[in-house]
């Protein structure tokens, strides 16, 4: 009995080293991890899941014929994550002006999304509720993915600042 104690605290202890090795391996791992913008990174992919589960709910629970305007927040959220995506991916590069960069961006990509939605239209059929008048209502979802865009661009570089001031030597 004795000696089936003394091997079961011996494999303890064999699974307690391998526990402190795995984790010293993982902690230098991430310390030795240079990945640039990592913070903003994080940021575009939680905003890209916020609005990927947005219009998941949407679709499943059919809330495009049943509320409408749910379009908003949507356009709004994919806005945000549009912004986010592209101000990381500016922030990559040498480029001096990151929010004006990224709000252009963030234009252009605005209306590719409607010129998207409107080919789709024309190639797949839609149920009438989800046929946009691209004059109109294309022209309102631009607007407020450029928002999303804004309040995203807006609240990320005042982020910024703040981390600047709060690690300032």
């Amino acid at each position: 009995m004795k000696k089936k104690v003394q091997k079961i605290q011996k494999i303890q202890k064999k699974i307690t080293n391998v526990r402190k090795q795995s984790i010293r391996r993982i902690k230098g791992a991430v310390n030795r991890c240079q990945c640039p913008n990592n913070r903003l990174f994080i940021i575009a992919l939680l905003t890209f899941i916020a609005y990927l589960l947005l219009e998941v709910t949407i679709r499943i629970y059919n809330l495009y014929r049943l509320v409408p305007v749910v379009d908003v927040p949507s356009h709004l959220v994919g806005g945000a994550a549009l912004g986010c995506g592209i101000f990381w991916i500016v922030s990559l590069n040498q480029v001096k002006q990151k929010g004006i960069f990224t709000f252009f961006l963030a234009i252009v990509g605005a209306f590719i999304w409607e010129l998207f939605e409107t080919l789709q239209e024309l190639i797949f059929y839609n149920p009438p509720y989800l046929i946009d008048i691209f004059w109109w209502d294309g022209f309102w979802d631009v607007v407020v993915t450029i928002l999303g865009a804004i309040l995203a661009i807006l609240t990320i570089k005042s982020n910024i600042r703040w981390i600047e001031k709060k690690h300032k030597p």
